[in-house]
């Protein structure tokens, strides 16, 4: 199965940390295999959400699964004796083949997480020749970001490919840990377990996104928000505009992100929109986070952008009448 899609890299991550040797020669940090899982309570369930740390990793995890363990630690605010262990899925991996044929025809995060699981081949093209910017001798490490960047999109899609569970036996009353552990064997891969501890009463309703501004220049206008605040709710964002303050469409077919948050500098991101002279516009964005839930809209803002001087006004002869004119 070949699949190709179109996609814009922002930023390129980088994947590899280097550090100094004592003879001063550059050598590469390897990371020690580790799940890292998140979770969002909503009211009446619990979703998880995990990915490893490593390309080689998942790639295993792909062949041999996770399991996810719950752990009842507190029932009516009291800790209980025992920890009451329950398993709630013995071998969690991505869906056979054949269940994602349909589906990707129709949605372009499961067509980029099928490729990159079953593919024999993982390319990416671009209108900007991306080839030149990002390395395909490195596929497995394209696989392994793609992947896990569009289970961030769609929390149904990640789940179909094993990186997700839905927990709806959660009660309110208890608070639970949970494990997700590697079914990959000690002997071809140490991978360590990740786990999160969280009950139904933490449950709070999504923040808007802060800090959103628009700047409206000639026949154009550049959106920036802050994303670091809520980089740990939010990854990417939809870009809506309006001409009437009532009526608002999406300006992006895909969600707009940065693909290097937690290493970037500038706490902002940027959008520059073309628009007609002497028009007023509204804008707003809407968070998307990694279970798939959409934020409420951040403030509305309208301007117009106004045409610039075309010619520079100056003085070219100056006469003094009197002393005050």
């Amino acid at each position: 199965m070949r699949i190709k899609f179109p996609i814009i890299l922002f930023f390129i991550i980088a994947a590899n940390s280097f550090s100094q040797n004592t003879k001063g020669d550059t050598i590469i940090a390897e990371k020690k295999p580790e799940i890292q899982v998140i979770a969002r309570v909503q009211k009446d369930r619990i979703l998880l959400r995990w990915a490893v740390n490593t390309p080689i990793a998942w790639k295993k995890l792909n062949n041999h699964g996770y399991t996810v363990e719950r752990y009842t630690v507190t029932r009516d605010n009291k800790t209980l004796s025992k920890p009451e262990k329950i398993v709630l899925a013995k071998v969690l991996k991505a869906e056979p083949l054949e269940t994602w044929e349909k589906i990707i025809e129709t949605n372009d995060n499961a067509a980029i997480i099928a490729q990159a699981i079953f593919g024999e081949n993982f390319s990416v093209e671009g209108s900007d020749k991306l080839e030149n910017i990002v390395n395909l001798s490195e596929e497995n490490e394209q696989r392994f970001t793609f992947a896990l960047f569009s289970a961030d999109k769609d929390f149904e899609i990640a789940k179909k490919a094993g990186l997700g569970f839905e927990d709806k036996t959660a009660k309110l009353n208890e608070k639970y840990a949970y494990r997700v552990i590697s079914n990959v064997p000690e002997n071809e891969m140490a991978i360590d377990y990740g786990g999160i501890f969280v009950g139904l009463k933490e449950y709070e309703a999504l923040p808007k996104p802060m800090d959103f501004t628009v700047h409206f220049t000639d026949k154009s206008s550049m959106l920036s928000w802050n994303f670091k605040t809520l980089v740990q709710v939010y990854e990417s964002y939809y870009i809506e505009r309006s001409t009437d303050k009532k009526t608002f469409q999406r300006i992006t077919d895909k969600p707009y992100t940065s693909l290097n948050q937690e290493n970037s500098n500038n706490n902002r991101i940027f959008y520059i929109d073309s628009i007609a002279n002497n028009k007023p516009y509204s804008y707003r964005i809407q968070g998307i986070s990694p279970f798939g839930e959409l934020s409420p809209y951040s403030e509305i803002i309208t301007g117009k952008s106004t045409d610039i001087l075309k010619f520079v006004p100056h003085l070219t002869v100056k006469d003094f009448k009197d002393e005050t004119t």
